[in-house]
C-alpha cells in the first residue's frame, strides 16, 4: 500500500503541467488518465510584467515510515483539486492581470520530525516553494511549521494537537487546522460515563511529544471527572515488548486503558493484550486507530473507540470542489478501498484554504498570501475556517468507536459529539466484547 501511495503521488505531480496547459472545464473534479510534463504552461502575461510560471505548494507528509498509512488519501486529493484550480491556465491574480497555474511538490517526512525539517527546508531553500503545507502529528507539522518561520514563507499545517504546536509559537507564518486535546478528551470522559467500570484508566503511553502531553492533560482532567489514572511510567518510543505493562495494568485492575501510538505498536499491543487475558471494559486507542484498516489488524471484535475528526454525516461542502462529505467519502472508499475517514478532512480541508487564499491575495508575494491566510473566512468541507490570533482554527472532533459489520469490516458510529452541534449522537458507546475474543 505505501508503494502504490508514494507512486500515485508522483503521477499527481508529473501531471501538473499537462493539467495546467489543457485546463479542465470548470467544476470538473476528475483529470485526465495519462501524464505530462513537469513544468506547468506559462501564465497570460498579459501587459504584465514579471509573471510567475507557476505557484509552488510544498507539501510535506509521512509518505513512508509507521504514520504513512494517514497519508492514504493526499494523492487523490491533489488528482481532484488540481483541474479546478488550473480549471482556466491557473488562478487570476490582480498584480499580474494574469492567470498562474498551481504545482504540488511532495516531501517525504518519513514520520521523522529531523526529517520532516530538513524536506521542508529543501522546499524553501532548493525548490523556492511559494507555500509550505503540511500533516500528521507533531512529528510533522511542528518541524514544517519552525521552517516556515525561519524563512518567512506562509505556512498551513492540519492533524495535531494544539498544544502541541502552540509550543513552539507564537508563529507569523504559520497557520493550522487543529484538533483541542481539552474537548477531545472531554469527549472521551462523557463516553466513558456511559458504560459502568470501576473508573480506572490505564495507561499505555510512550515517550513521543504526542503520549507526554496526552498523560500530562489526563492526570490533570481524569479527578475532575471521577476518574483514577493508573500509570506504568513512558517507556522508549518504538517498544514493542508491552508485557511488563500489561501486567501492572492487570494488577491494577484497570477498566479502561488509553493508549496513543502509531499504529504497528498499537497493533502490536492489542495482540499482546489479547494474550496475556489483559481484557478491559473500554479500550481507547487514539492516533493510531483511525482507519477500518487498522482496526482490523486488531480481529473482529477489536471496539476500539477513539477521538475522531470525519463522518460522511458532516452537513459541509467543499469550497472547491462543491462536493459534500457523503461525495467525498464515497470517492475516498472508491479509490483507497478504505472506510471513510479523517484523512478527508485534513486534505481537502487544506485545500480548501489554500484555493481560497490564492483566490484573494493580490500577488504571490508571501506578505500577500500571509495576509490572505490571516484575512480567512470561508466554509469549508471541516466547517467554517477562521484563524484566530494564535493562528489555530479548531477542527471538528467527536468520540466514535469501530464496530465490526458482519462481514469482515468495520463502521465507526458517533458516539459522544458535545462539541460537533451539527452531528447526531448515533451509538452508545458499546463494551468490548471480550467473550467473543476470549471464545
Amino acid at each position: 500500500m505505501r508503494k502504490k501511495i508514494i507512486a500515485l503521488l508522483l503521477v499527481v505531480v508529473l501531471a501538473v503541467g499537462m493539467l495546467a496547459a489543457c485546463g479542465a472545464p470548470s467544476g470538473t473534479t476528475t483529470p485526465p488518465a495519462d501524464s505530462g510534463t513537469t513544468t506547468p504552461a506559462p501564465a497570460d502575461k498579459g501587459n504584465a510584467k514579471d509573471v510567475p510560471e507557476s505557484i509552488k505548494i510544498g507539501w510535506v507528509a509521512p509518505l513512508t515510515g509507521p504514520l504513512a498509512n494517514q497519508t492514504v488519501g493526499i494523492a487523490r486529493a491533489i488528482e481532484l483539486a488540481l483541474p479546478v484550480m488550473n480549471a482556466d491556465g491557473g488562478i487570476y491574480f490582480e498584480a499580474y492581470d494574469a492567470n498562474i497555474p498551481v504545482e504540488f511538490i511532495m516531501a517525504d517526512s518519513e514520520s521523522n520530525p529531523t526529517k520532516a525539517s530538513e524536506v521542508a527546508t529543501k522546499l524553501v531553500t532548493e525548490d523556492k516553494v511559494d507555500i509550505l503545507i503540511g500533516e500528521y502529528t507533531p512529528d510533522t507539522i511542528n518541524p514544517v511549521s519552525v521552517v516556515g518561520e525561519r524563512y518567512k514563507v506562509p505556512t498551513l499545517v492540519s492533524n495535531g494537537p494544539q498544544a502541541s504546536w502552540l509550543s513552539a509559537g507564537p508563529y507569523e507564518w504559520s497557520f493550522a487546522m487543529l484538533f483541542d486535546n481539552i474537548l477531545s478528551m472531554e469527549e472521551w470522559f462523557l463516553g466513558f460515563d456511559t458504560i459502568e467500570t470501576n473508573r480506572k484508566i490505564a495507561l499505555c503511553l510512550d515517550s513521543n511529544v504526542d503520549s507526554v502531553l496526552v498523560t500530562d492533560l489526563l492526570k490533570d482532567m481524569a479527578p475532575d471527572y471521577g476518574y483514577e489514572i493508573v500509570d506504568p511510567g513512558r517507556f522508549p518510543e518504538g517498544t514493542t515488548d508491552y508485557s511488563a505493562v500489561i501486567a501492572q495494568m492487570i494488577e491494577d485492575d484497570a477498566d479502561i486503558i488509553i493508549t496513543c501510538m502509531t499504529t504497528p505498536y498499537e497493533v502490536t499491543l492489542w495482540k499482546q493484550m489479547v494474550q496475556m487475558g489483559y481484557n478491559p471494559k473500554i479500550a481507547c486507542f487514539s492516533k493510531g486507530m483511525n482507519l477500518s484498516g487498522d482496526v482490523a489488524q486488531c480481529g473482529e471484535f477489536a471496539w476500539l473507540c477513539c477521538d475522531s475528526q470525519w463522518t460522511p454525516e458532516y452537513p459541509f461542502v467543499s469550497s472547491l470542489l462543491g462536493m459534500d462529505a457523503v461525495e467525498l467519502s464515497e470517492d475516498f472508499t472508491a479509490t483507497t478501498g478504505e472506510a471513510p475517514d479523517l484523512t478527508i478532512g485534513w486534505d481537502f480541508g487544506m485545500l480548501d484554504v489554500v484555493a481560497d487564499v490564492l483566490t484573494r491575495a493580490p500577488s504571490i508575494d508571501k506578505e500577500d498570501i500571509r495576509q490572505a491566510f490571516i484575512e480567512t473566512d470561508l466554509d469549508t468541507i471541516y466547517g467554517h475556517v477562521t484563524f484566530n490570533e494564535e493562528h489555530v482554527y479548531t477542527t471538528p472532533v467527536f468520540l466514535g468507536q469501530y464496530i465490526s459489520d458482519g462481514e469482515g469490516g468495520f463502521n465507526r458510529t458517533v458516539v459522544n459529539a458535545k462539541y460537533v452541534p451539527e452531528l447526531t449522537e448515533s451509538v452508545a458507546l458499546q463494551p468490548v466484547p471480550w467473550d467473543k475474543i476470549n471464545g
